[in-house]
């Protein structure tokens, strides 16, 4: 109202207090409106922050677990010693032990803390412990390792490969960078997959213990929450199954729905992304694992996989790895499934003309209410 003064910090003045090229992402997402960009700011720290909570967890359930078969195999209880006092540890290793051993020392001397091996298991950080499932591991985790992963595949580069992408996020999420150009979903994901992978119960309870869902929902700036793909064969297999599968480790910005782009048209149905998997394992040994998990997720990926190899075989399959999105169903508008009017012509025509060949993003808003793609230009 006219008249009222705010009580909030001018937004120059906040832009000097964080810095213009931290605010330039926020501000550029929100089209230049100063409000959002802050309203965006602000929630991008509570969804690092609840993210946090989750790779935290994760932390000490991977650590607990690998430092319970370290115990095991250097017979830490006989010796009477740590298994990290044992000398078989490398250079950069043993430098991580030591430095927290002496911050501990000279804590202890203070009266702060009282050092033990187990505050000096506690203070090794997550780049410790994916350091010893590295491939110059592998003796260690073909002797004693793999069985801190027993729900996994048991292949160490499956763990490893796991835990240094969700290092790269935790790296992003400390440092407080926009997240829009990570995929929250994948990531979220990963993190309870990894958690399964040691105990299902530990991913049970991660995934009770956190909102992150409900934060990531509450984005104020959300211009972009369409992915649309290009690929006949991408709108063949969703109509046989729910799904959208392309190659491992393909990058995806943070979005909500996921379109198809088939025969210069933008498909009326624009499913939901239920989930993502990331890495994937083609193969009918993992796919029987998955289904027989227990897990309502890893059933229906498990259930993909065998359609894919048997009746789905002759749309192209045929990688090692895959990355996978599970999508609502056509008409399950309950779930959040969205359908247009009809399908959204492609305005142009031509040699390379096409809307996309590979993915291009696109406001929810605006592709309720195009009649042409062209009327989509404003979303790139």
């Amino acid at each position: 109202m006219a008249g009222v003064e705010s009580n909030e910090v001018p937004f120059d003045d906040l832009a000097e207090l964080l810095s213009w090229p931290r605010l330039e992402p926020f501000l550029a997402e929100a089209e230049g409106d100063e409000q959002k960009a802050r309203e965006y700011y602000e929630w991008n720290g509570r969804m690092a922050s609840e993210a946090m909570v989750s790779v935290a967890q994760l932390e000490v359930v991977v650590r607990n677990a690998i430092d319970a078969q370290l115990q095991l195999h250097f017979k830490e209880k006989e010796r009477g010693i740590p298994w990290f006092t044992m000398g078989w540890l490398n250079e950069r290793q043993q430098n991580g032990i030591d430095v927290v051993s002496q911050r501990l020392a000279k804590e202890e001397s203070d009266g702060t803390l009282r050092k033990t091996r187990d505050q000096i298991i506690a203070g090794q950080n997550f780049g410790f412990w994916e350091s010893l499932l590295v491939a110059s591991e592998q003796n260690l985790w073909d002797q004693c390792l793999h069985k801190a992963f027993p729900y996994g595949l048991g292949k160490r580069n499956q763990i490893q490969g796991s835990l240094n992408k969700i290092r790269k996020f935790r790296n992003k999420l400390a440092h407080h960078d926009s997240l829009r150009q990570s995929n929250v979903l994948t990531e979220m994901e990963r993190i309870f997959e990894t958690a399964g992978f040691v105990s299902p119960l530990a991913e049970k309870w991660m995934r009770q213990a956190t909102r992150w869902e409900e934060i990531h929902s509450e984005c104020p700036v959300k211009t972009k929450d369409v992915v649309v793909v290009a690929g006949n064969v991408a709108w063949e297999v969703y109509k046989e199954q729910p799904f959208y599968v392309c190659q491992a480790g393909r990058h995806f910005r943070d979005v909500e729905y996921l379109a198809f782009y088939e025969n210069s048209s933008i498909r009326k149905e624009v499913p939901k992304i239920e989930w993502i998997r990331d890495d994937v394992e083609w193969t009918e040994s993992h796919a029987h694992q998955l289904v027989d998990s227990g897990n309502r997720a890893d059933k229906k990926l498990g259930e993909l996989i065998l359609w894919s190899l048997n009746e789905g075989a002759h749309y192209g399959w045929g990688y090692e790895k895959y990355k996978v999105f599970k999508l609502t169903r056509v008409g399950n508008h309950y779930s959040g499934h969205m359908s247009l009017r009809d399908d959204l012509p492609h305005a142009t025509s031509g040699r390379g003309s096409a809307f996309t060949q590979r993915q291009r993003y696109v406001s929810k808003r605006s592709l309720v209410v195009a009649k042409t793609t062209l009327d989509l230009t404003e979303d790139n």
